[in-house]
């Protein structure tokens, strides 16, 4: 490939798009990449979210589950495949995780490409029962029959919304949203012949290839030929879904290759999907709901930062390293009490005190492993130090009742996160006792301001190790607790 320019290497990836509306145009960094997955520097986790529905059925019934046996023999005709693609992703709930690679940047430490996929579609006459939900990580979009809403997660004020006519599909999703390098989409919400997978460019022909590996029997590779891309895909002829999708230049062009593996997971129920808007203003562009950046980054020193506790008490990050070792770590999740002021601690918080929890405990066990001591009443020396949870409240919504409240319903999340049928080890010292601020202007907006939570690992020098976004990480458990451990490691 002729690697010119950046402009140039990523013209595959902009040139064919549709023009945008005005109010999406100016979007922010992270939204364009995690929407078109260009080459650019993205420092929060891309997890986007996307669902499609047009028929209600349990979300248990996976496709995968539905198919005949013939459609476990491998397709004959790049049409057949095509076709049996097409049912699949319009038979029932699916959902899958994407894993992107790009081939001219290796990936980075602090660089998360994992994207979720969730599309929920069936037979119906009308198609005006078609349900789309996609979740980025600082976006959220639901499109229903006439209208499409999109929030911002860590804005609950503001919200957008446009009318459409009739029930959402490829076309008008498209006119609405940067061009996403989902071809999961093309197959569930476009036309049959599925010569544009994605937005970048058009299939002129499709042909069945033999499989990479020769051993992976079930596995169908369907190469796709246009103009300006080659857009190549695998799918296993048993589930007929697609386990990995690649997007290149044509020989001669210039442009990125955009690499892709796929993994089922649970796609959750499709009334659950509403994306409410209750509380928020009506926003007119995209840029009203524009975040600024982070001013601190992984790699930059923290400053001092102090909390209080339930009875006033003073807790700083200094004190808490004063006798540290070099290798020590301390763990901190600060999260935006709930907009509605319900002293609820939402699913994403939630998870990730488990996440917590679960790294703590691994900690202590390693410790105690090298030490060659049982675990016993005592906690041994970890290389965890501290793991405390602190709630960040702006000053104009801050109320003493408030806080009272959600110091009861934290320490009731912290006795779920800890509690096992046998528990091994004690969990962390204090973790029960909720720390505060009421200036989430010099605590968390420096950290992550368009964000609802997060995780940080931070080293002894206060060095910021990892930054661990939780928002959309509910269901994420696995991912979530692997990043973390990744990190402390």
């Amino acid at each position: 490939m002729n690697h010119r320019n950046k402009s140039e290497q990523n013209s595959i990836l902009c040139s064919r798009a549709r023009p945008q509306p005005r109010s999406l145009r100016a979007t922010g960094r992270s939204f364009a990449f995690a929407a078109a997955l260009a080459v650019v520097s993205f420092s929060s986790p891309a997890n986007l979210l996307l669902r499609v529905s047009t028929i209600d059925q349990p979300a248990s019934a996976q496709p995968a589950q539905q198919l005949s046996d013939s459609h476990q023999a491998i397709p004959s005709t790049a049409a057949e495949a095509l076709r049996r693609l097409t049912f699949s992703y319009r038979s029932g709930p699916i959902a899958e995780r994407l894993t992107f690679t790009l081939d001219d940047e290796p990936l980075r430490a602090d660089l998360d490409r994992s994207v979720l996929v969730r599309v929920f579609t069936g037979v119906s006459p009308t198609r005006l029962d078609r349900i789309v939900r996609i979740d980025l990580p600082d976006l959220g979009v639901y499109a229903v029959a006439r209208r499409v809403v999109a929030t911002r997660p860590s804005d609950p004020s503001r919200f957008i919304e446009w009318s459409i006519d009739g029930s959402p599909t490829l076309a008008v999703l498209e006119s609405i949203l940067p061009p996403l390098a989902i071809p999961q989409l093309a197959f569930a919400l476009g036309d049959d012949t599925i010569a544009r997978p994605t937005p970048f460019g058009t299939v002129d022909s499709w042909a069945l290839k033999a499989p990479a590996q020769p051993d992976q029997s079930t596995l169908v590779r369907l190469v796709g030929t246009g103009a300006t891309t080659i857009t190549e895909l695998v799918f296993d002829a048993v589930t007929d879904r697609l386990t990995e999708f690649t997007i290149r230049p044509a020989p001669g062009r210039p442009g990125t290759t955009v690499h892709a593996r796929c993994e089922t997971i649970a796609p959750g129920l499709v009334k659950s999907w509403t994306l409410s808007v209750e509380g928020r203003r009506r926003a007119q562009t995209f840029d009203e709901l524009h975040t600024p950046p982070s001013e601190l980054r992984v790699g930059d020193v923290l400053p001092e930062m102090s909390f209080q506790d339930r009875q006033q008490t003073r807790w700083s990050l200094s004190d808490s390293f004063a006798s540290a070792k070099d290798t020590d770590l301390g763990l901190m999740l600060l999260f935006r009490p709930t907009p509605a002021g319900d002293a609820a601690i939402t699913r994403d918080v939630a998870a990730g005190l488990h996440a917590m929890q679960q790294v703590w405990r691994r900690s202590v066990l390693r410790s105690a492993e090298r030490q060659s001591e049982p675990v016993g009443r005592e906690t041994p020396d970890s290389k965890l130090l501290f793991a405390r949870g602190v709630a960040v409240f702006d000053l104009e919504v801050f109320t003493r009742d408030r806080l009272e409240r959600l110091h009861g319903t934290w320490a009731a999340s912290v006795t779920a996160a800890t509690s096992t049928p046998k528990p091994d080890v004690r969990p962390p010292p204090d973790v029960a006792s909720l720390l505060w601020t009421p200036t989430g202007a010099s605590s968390l907006d420096r950290l992550a301001p368009d964000v609802l939570a997060v995780l940080l690992v931070i080293g002894a020098d206060r060095t910021i190790r990892a930054l661990v976004r939780l928002d959309g990480r509910a269901s994420d458990d696995a991912a979530l607790n692997a990043e973390l451990e990744t990190a402390v490691q």
